[in-house]
């Protein structure tokens, strides 16, 4: 199962980089993947709207996680997929995943134009989609340098930092 899990406040999560859209009517939020070669749905998440879709068909190959785990897959089933201002039709794997569902190679190549990691947005045509990390991230957002450090071509040093946040003192290598 993929390490990633997006919904209630009961469910861990791990840094991935996350789009909310809505299917159905319902907010999914989606792991974007590029690792993942095709699109999957969870069990859970189908259930909550399959009143809304259109049936399930069988799939005939065996799908595994990234640690080579065979997965229990359902079937698969073509959904609407709104994300920012536009609709995508997506055939979705369905199957036991802890992300209400993963947006993979096969959605990624044929609607975003390029993943702006520092912008932390998805560019679809004309559209510009907001990401979220959430999580148990190690990123850090801002750190502030206590003194004015000049630090040499091709040398390091170490220089003391606090994180406003935190209120804590740390050191960083320049």
């Amino acid at each position: 199962m993929h390490s990633a899990r997006a919904g209630a406040d009961t469910h861990t999560y791990d840094n991935g980089v996350y789009v909310t859209g809505t299917v159905a009517s319902k907010p999914v939020r989606f792991l974007v993947d590029c690792g993942a070669t095709t699109s999957l749905i969870s069990t859970q998440t189908f259930a909550n709207i399959q009143q809304y879709c259109n049936s399930m068909t069988p799939v005939t190959q065996s799908f595994h996680t990234v640690s080579g785990q065979q997965m229990n897959i359902l079937g698969k089933v073509d959904l609407v997929v709104q994300l920012g201002k536009e609709c995508y039709d997506v055939t979705f794997v369905v199957g036991d995943i802890d992300s209400d569902g993963i947006l993979g190679q096969d959605f990624l190549q044929q609607n975003v134009d390029h993943i702006n990691y520092g912008k932390s947005c998805l560019v679809m045509m004309s559209d510009i989609v907001p990401l979220q990390t959430v999580g148990g991230s190690s990123q850090i957002c801002r750190v502030e340098v206590r003194d004015t450090v000049n630090t040499p071509v091709h040398s390091r040093m170490w220089v003391p930092v606090i994180f406003p946040l935190l209120n804590i003192w740390h050191h960083l290598v320049l």
